[in-house]
């Protein structure tokens, strides 16, 4: 709450709370229930979001 972040009833992150805050980015469990094989698939599509912000970013 303290950089403008919102979480759901169930105290996940609410992603759409997300979208005007730069720079800032969750994966798995964080935004719901999921199984390990699903955290480090998110974990894998956010890096990849990460990369591309840096890239946009820095250069």
């Amino acid at each position: 709450e303290k950089i403008g972040l919102k979480s759901t009833g169930s105290g996940f992150l609410d992603e759409q709370s997300m979208i005007p805050v730069s720079g800032v980015f969750a994966a798995g469990t964080a935004k719901g229930p999921k199984s390990i094989t699903e955290s480090v698939a998110d974990a894998g599509r956010v890096a990849l979001d990460v990369l591309n912000y840096c890239k946009v970013q820095y250069n």
